[in-house]
């Protein structure tokens, strides 16, 4: 990232001031490109404290699972699962306005047997993969994103078919036409991407996983 006005060159004997004035103006302007910096600027002492409370709350819940269970940040869901149903974090959040909502994706809000047949019914939505739906290997490892598109967008696309080879993963298919076009029918295509959305336990604990917990 460039320091704007700021001289580093190496010819140049820069003293330990001039390193520290340079770094901090380096950290300023990253923490003004970061998603969050309009509000951590603008936020009462109030909602700092609580920051404050969430952080320590955080720390000291990684340093107690880390001494006596082992687990750390960052490790797989099912792995970490019954630590975050006895999680002080997650009981603040529940207890927090509209719990942890705050932070999901929007397919995260509705559980997906709600959320599919709504998709049905809009006329506009479309599906995307990120490889063409041509054998089984691809329905196992293909990723199948949702979107509605606008009129005359969706009118470019009425002719792309995930289920050709030719397919480009950037295009979108309408979503019913995909439902209809699916080898085993509507109700396969809705098992199939209801197994994409949901977390499976063979995604944590697949047998094929090696010791160091890849795929071969």
């Amino acid at each position: 990232m460039a320091l704007n006005n700021i001289s580093m060159d190496r010819g140049i004997d820069h003293s330990l001031t001039d390193y520290e004035e340079a770094r901090a103006a380096l950290q300023q302007q990253e923490r003004e490109i970061s998603f969050d910096f309009a509000f951590k600027r603008d936020q009462s002492n109030l909602e700092i404290q609580a920051s404050e409370v969430l952080d320590r709350i955080r720390i000291a819940e990684h340093e107690r699972l880390k001494s006596t269970t082992g687990l750390e940040r960052g490790q797989r869901f099912y792995e970490m699962l019954s630590a975050i149903e006895d999680s002080d974090l997650l009981r603040t959040a529940k207890r927090s306005p509209k719990g942890a909502l705050l932070h999901c994706h929007f397919d995260a809000m509705l559980p997906p047997e709600v959320m599919l047949p709504m998709a049905q019914k809009m006329s506009n939505m479309h599906i995307k993969c990120t490889e063409p739906l041509v054998e089984a290997g691809s329905f196992s490892k293909a990723l199948p994103e949702m979107q509605l598109l606008s009129k005359k967008k969706a009118m470019a696309m009425s002719h792309i078919n995930i289920f050709d080879r030719s397919y480009s993963s950037n295009d979108w298919m309408l979503y019913s036409d995909f439902r209809r076009s699916f080898p085993t029918g509507d109700q396969g295509a809705d098992e199939w991407l209801l197994s994409k959305i949901e977390l499976q336990r063979s995604d944590a604990h697949s047998p094929q996983r090696t010791v160091n917990r890849c795929m071969p």
